[in-house]
């Protein structure tokens, strides 16, 4: 009988204590080169990342005791190509984000960084001008540039070249 009081303390202190999960936060490198040491400070959280390439993107949710909790100013430190640190500050406010309220929605918050600059979009943005979809292209295009940076335009010394004498050399 006593075990029995203690087993239903335990649930009911369990259920007092219920967590909501938050936003998912999207960063994203649309710029053609590495951005390092990625750190943006909620006002209850801080979500971090040592690099992302160009082109790529990684995201990542929290849990939070109530929906306010997301909301406030943001404040995002990176550092770009030539090691120079950036600072990004917004704020999010409920009207930024209004289906945080609705279970069935997929709220998002997507920070896409550039070596110099930033944008931000969620889900719920009115988008007007296409902003998600020229950041998607230039995303693409980055990483299709990083990539030709590092194999296309510089042929590895360490492979064998062989050349057919009839024709030119196609590089």
């Amino acid at each position: 009988m006593k075990y029995y009081f203690i087993i239903i303390f335990l649930i009911s202190s369990c259920s007092s204590l219920k967590k909501i999960e938050s936003p998912v936060i999207y960063i994203s490198n649309s710029s053609a080169r590495p951005i390092n040491n990625i750190q943006c400070q909620l006002p209850n959280h801080t979500v971090s990342l040592k690099s992302i390439n160009p082109g790529q993107n990684r995201s990542q949710s929290f849990y939070m005791a109530k929906n306010e909790d997301f909301f406030g100013d943001i404040k995002c430190f990176w550092d770009n190509s030539l090691s120079e640190r950036k600072v990004a500050n917004f704020g999010i406010e409920p009207h930024h984000l209004p289906s945080i309220k609705d279970k069935y929605e997929y709220p998002f918050l997507q920070i896409f960084l550039e070596q110099d600059s930033y944008e931000i979009y969620t889900n719920d943005s009115i988008d007007y001008l296409n902003k998600s979809r020229v950041m998607d292209e230039k995303m693409k295009k980055s990483y299709r540039q990083a990539i030709l940076d590092k194999y296309g335009n510089n042929p590895d010394p360490s492979l064998i070249d062989i050349q057919n004498k009839d024709m030119p050399r196609s590089y």
